[in-house]
């Protein structure tokens, strides 16, 4: 409006509730315009309306802004204490996840011949310790011929194996065997041995044909 402005009226506030306030012509031009105080952290809208000599002016289009909320010393300690328990929650996750992923892979690299553990595995039989699975031979099917020599478990012999290899009805074959005095937890050593072998499928490795689980002594039977 025309004529001298006598104060400006500041109307602002959130989505929460609005709020005026009014400032003189002598304060606005002291301080160059007008400070709100006590704001809460967040968005507001404000408007503002001149008041001269011929009445009020009318109302300006909304200016947006937004108020962040302050650090204050509690808020710091919280911060503080919050960051270090932040920190090993995400290490304590990573460290789960990191065992949980190598026990998967250390069981699939098993087989699907289930190993079983005791505190006392010298009461334990071949049967309680290894399920049998498709790589189960009938011993029947298994002939031994001549001594190889020495292995880590027992001896080692050549033999013939029948239906261990896809199209072949016999296949010359490497039979290992546990030595009869080895005690279960040896035993249990050699099936898990046989486990091992059975991921791999490597041109360079010695690829495992079967194992005969059933009865003793226990074979493990290896291409020749």
């Amino acid at each position: 409006p025309n004529g001298l402005i006598l104060m400006y009226e500041i109307k602002y506030g959130s989505q929460i509730e609005d709020q005026r306030e009014c400032v003189s012509r002598q304060e606005y031009r002291k301080y160059g315009g007008a400070k709100l105080n006590r704001l809460n952290p967040g968005n507001y809208t404000a408007r503002i309306q001149a008041t001269s000599l011929s009445g009020n002016g009318s109302w300006t289009d909304p200016v947006f802004f937004y108020v962040p909320a302050k650090i204050t010393y509690e808020n710091f300690i919280h911060l503080i204490i919050a960051l270090p328990v932040a920190v090993l929650l995400i290490v304590g996750g990573l460290v789960i996840m990191l065992y949980v992923f190598h026990r998967k892979r250390n069981n699939s690299r098993l087989g699907n011949g289930v190993l079983y553990a005791s505190v006392n595995p010298e009461y334990f039989s071949a049967a309680d310790v290894y399920v049998p699975d498709e790589w189960e031979v009938a011993r029947e099917k298994i002939t031994m011929s001549r001594e190889l020599g020495q292995g880590s478990f027992g001896m080692v012999y050549e033999g013939v194996a029948k239906g261990v290899v896809k199209d072949e009805p016999e296949t010359r074959v490497a039979i290992k065997t546990v030595n009869e005095a080895a005690s279960m937890r040896e035993r249990i050593e050699f099936l898990n041995e046989a486990s091992v072998m059975k991921e791999f499928n490597c041109h360079h490795v010695v690829r495992l044909l079967g194992v005969v689980s059933q009865g003793q002594p226990t074979l493990v039977i290896m291409e020749l």
